[in-house]
């Protein structure tokens, strides 16, 4: 089986590889990118960094039209952050 066919099997395999890759870079580009976007390509390996994450995808579609991207917030654990409350106010009842 090919790289490219076995990295379209899971979206883990697909974070794997783009972990793999991002690792590879050199702390340059990590230190004077932290907290930017990067959209890794795991089947060419090149990478898209911007101060948005929509931008980011927007150069990697123009730059790998076939690509299968990963999003990697430089720097982070992850590239957004996500919580929720089990209080009264988490039954959606908030003023709009």
């Amino acid at each position: 089986m090919s790289d490219a066919v076995h990295e379209r099997s899971s979206p883990e395999r697909i974070a794997i590889r783009a972990s793999e890759i991002y690792e590879d870079l050199g702390a340059e580009i990590k230190r004077d990118n932290t907290g930017k976007f990067m959209v890794v390509d795991v089947k060419t390996k090149h990478y898209f960094i911007s101060e948005f994450s929509d931008e980011a995808f927007r150069l990697a579609r123009e730059g790998s039209p076939h690509g299968i991207f990963h999003l990697i917030r430089i720097g982070a654990r992850s590239a957004f952050k996500v919580s929720f409350s089990t209080g009264h106010d988490a039954n959606g009842s908030w003023p709009l």
